[in-house]
């Protein structure tokens, strides 16, 4: 049904708009802003997915005191396959602005999904996060 007093085709246009919106919205908040740089984590993941090692790769994230804001990744491996963490991050920078590459990356057995496929990244970062404040203690 058209917004009253709109033609259907305005209406439909208008909510496009919003639906382009909540999209921006969101990618925003998964944006990370590290020393005034915005990367987002979508395209550190294709840089690591491209590793033959990774199966799977989650980016976000986590607090820094120098840059407001570190990159931080979690990564599952090809079964069999072993790399470590800094060839990772080399792999990154070949391709990536280093501000954009990940200081970190945890590795993981498997990284949790929802049943229709969507990745729970705050689980892992709330898990990193909850980890990172025993280690202070």
């Amino acid at each position: 049904m058209a917004a009253p007093g709109l033609p259907i085709s305005a209406a439909i246009t208008l909510a496009d708009k919003q639906i382009q919106a909540v999209a921006c919205a969101i990618e925003n908040k998964a944006m990370i802003i590290t020393g005034g740089v915005n990367v987002y984590p979508r395209e550190v993941e294709d840089v690591l997915l491209k590793h033959p090692a990774v199966q799977d790769a989650a980016v976000f994230g986590i607090p820094d005191e120098e840059f407001g804001e570190a990159v931080h990744a979690a990564v599952e491996l090809v079964e069999g396959h072993r790399v470590t963490a800094e060839v990772l991050i080399s792999h990154c920078r070949s391709q990536l602005a280093h501000l954009k590459c990940p200081k970190k990356i945890d590795f993981h057995a498997s990284l949790p999904r929802h049943q229709t496929g969507k990745l729970y990244k705050g689980l892992l970062k709330s898990a990193f996060l909850a980890a990172a404040e025993r280690s202070r203690d």
